[in-house]
């Protein structure tokens, strides 16, 4: 196989989305799940078993996160922008840079990321309207992000190569 631009960026791409789609869904069914239903419960000693270790490495996971993240976003953007050039199924490839990256992070930052972090790092900062909100939204808002991961991953892989 002749391993041009387009299909190097194209194999890149589509690694980074199906690992960055699996990783959001792990997230949404393991730990959004179950931060949730702590507190949905309102228990809050395991609350703060479950996030002692977790608010000791937040920094270095955030960073950690946004780095793969951002190298995503730039190998989606990437393809596109090649595709574009080459002639290579375009429309799919502008709506998998599109759903898979400013799409999805633009609700969260514009929305729910704020909220998020103080639940993850500072529950028991969480007024009872936040936890509400938090309880009401988190589930359904990852299951949409994981969604457009999932998309943008097939998206990818339909276009011509």
């Amino acid at each position: 196989m002749d391993m041009t631009l387009y299909s190097t960026i194209r194999l890149l791409a589509l690694v980074g989305s199906g690992l960055v789609a699996g990783a959001m869904a792990a997230h949404t069914v393991v730990l959004g799940t179950i931060l949730t239903w702590l507190l949905n419960e309102r228990r809050p000693q395991e609350l703060h078993t479950l996030l002692d270790g977790y608010r000791k490495r937040y920094l270095a996971r955030i960073m950690v996160y946004w780095a793969v993240f951002g190298v995503h976003f730039l190998a989606i953007s990437g393809f596109a922008i090649v595709a574009l050039r080459d002639g290579h199924g375009t429309w799919l490839a502008i709506a998998a840079a599109a759903i898979g990256g400013p799409l999805w992070v633009g609700i969260h930052l514009s929305t729910f990321g704020r909220l998020e972090a103080k639940a993850m790092t500072t529950p028991e900062a969480l007024t009872e309207a936040e936890r509400a909100r938090f309880v009401r939204y988190n589930g359904a808002l990852h299951v949409f992000y994981a969604f457009c991961l999932c998309v943008s991953f097939i998206l990818i892989a339909l276009t011509p190569v």
